[in-house]
């Protein structure tokens, strides 16, 4: 970004407010996701987030305690703990799309629970106070190739996304569908199932969906002067922006929930890190645990 470009972003960020918590569970994955993001084409860049949805779906809900209710889950389980990590990261990838004026979509499957997530609903709500809102569609992955139904939901802060939805299924359609799962009876006579191999491929996109997302950006693009977050004339820069950021108790709660300071962390610990002499005395000596 140019410095006038990095200024419009942090002053959103600030318009926005620090996550409370927020922002790939590997270490390198995180910094190489924000790396990216933050080389993107300013207030053009598009991004498809997918969380894990293992964790998220009703199905299964027995092991890991989510509910409308209960949208975090069951903590002691560490999948449920994987995923709430990983949510709360891609909120933070959101966050810095949005500040850069560019466009997020969300994608799981029908019924998960991942859009009730605390992070993502504090997201939502940050954005609809600067008269931005959030989109949902539904529509058939079949559609677009998967060999299976796939009821599929997207997020996004564009109303493009309504193209996503290509209407009902057809009987033609519905033929050559794979299942997903094997169905069977227990000794005790119950009736159960179990995923199967064709549950993992259906979590990769095909190239179609691909294809109608590339088909998109364009027209996303048109709509990013909807989506931009208004800034206030101010006297202040960036860095006197950044300077004001809180980093005392919102890190632990960063910690707690993204467990962002291991990023951190990380990222310190790199021999080719060149921080700028005008940054060195904003950024804090240390970080508490």
């Amino acid at each position: 970004m140019t410095p006038p470009q990095r200024e419009v972003f942090f002053k959103r960020l600030y318009a926005l407010g620090t996550p409370k918590a927020s922002c790939a569970n590997r270490l390198g994955c995180v910094r190489l996701a924000i790396h990216l993001l933050l080389h993107s084409e300013f207030e053009a860049a598009v991004a498809v987030l997918a969380v894990v949805c293992s964790s998220m779906v009703p199905v299964n809900r027995a092991s890991t305690g989510r509910s409308f209710l209960t949208p975090l889950g069951n903590e002691y389980f560490l999948p449920v703990r994987k995923s709430n990590k990983l949510t709360s990261r891609s909120v933070l990838c959101m966050l810095i799309l949005v500040a850069m004026g560019g466009t997020y979509l969300l994608e799981n499957p029908l019924n998960s629970l991942v859009a009730l997530h605390p992070r993502y609903v504090w997201l939502v709500e940050r954005l609809l106070e600067h008269n931005i809102p959030t989109y949902k569609v539904a529509f058939w992955m079949r559609k677009f190739g998967s060999l299976s139904f796939k009821r599929t939901w997207v997020w996004a802060n564009t109303k493009r996304i309504c193209s996503l939805d290509m209407g009902p299924l057809f009987g033609w359609e519905k033929q050559g569908c794979v299942q997903t799962t094997t169905r069977y009876v227990d000794k005790a006579g119950k009736r159960r199932f179990v995923g199967n191999s064709n549950l993992k491929r259906s979590q990769q996109y095909t190239y179609k969906f691909a294809s109608k997302i590339v088909q998109m950006v364009p027209l996303v693009r048109q709509d990013t002067m909807e989506n931009k977050i208004p800034i206030k004339v101010s006297p202040e820069s960036f860095m006197d922006l950044f300077g004001k950021m809180n980093f005392g108790e919102e890190c632990k709660q960063w910690d707690s929930e993204a467990d962002l300071v291991r990023v951190v962390q990380y990222v310190r610990g790199s021999k080719k890190l060149n921080i700028p002499r005008e940054w060195r005395e904003l950024i804090p000596k240390t970080i508490p645990i």
